[in-house]
């Protein structure tokens, strides 16, 4: 298993308390899109997913798909939820974290699911960006 660097979790204090993988109570979990949530008041990214977007979709389609991605993560963080800090920061500097709930990463869920595809390298590329509004 990784341990993430103490460095890290100093940097972030909103997850430096469950470095032990404390379960905390999905519903202290505020879900802001598909892919962020707040976590004692400090915003984070869902490591390795993007959702579609709500705030500034690119076509109407995507607001559509980006409300049913929120409202199933909502669905998904109900009960007790693990949280370990990602490796990871976005443009922003905004931590990404891992959350799972009954031993599944709630982000690869989502995948699964198709309410959301795997970031990466090509996370900015065009094809990605447009994803969701291409005709179903």
């Amino acid at each position: 298993m990784y341990v993430v660097p103490e460095i890290r979790l100093k940097e972030y204090p909103s997850t430096r308390e469950y470095r032990d993988h404390d379960p905390i109570d999905g519903e202290a979990i505020k879900v802001v899109s598909g892919d962020a949530v707040i976590i004692n008041g400090e915003k984070h990214y869902l490591a390795s997913v993007y959702a579609p977007q709500i705030a500034r979709p690119r076509c109407m389609d995507e607001v559509g798909k980006g409300l049913m991605a929120a409202g199933r993560l909502r669905l998904l963080l109900k009960g007790p939820i693990m949280v370990r800090p990602a490796i990871s920061l976005d443009l922003k500097r905004i931590p990404a974290v891992h959350l799972s709930s009954n031993n599944e990463d709630v982000g690869f869920r989502l995948v699964k699911e198709g309410l959301a595809v795997y970031s990466g390298r090509a996370a900015n590329s065009e094809e990605n960006l447009t994803y969701w509004c291409r005709s179903s």
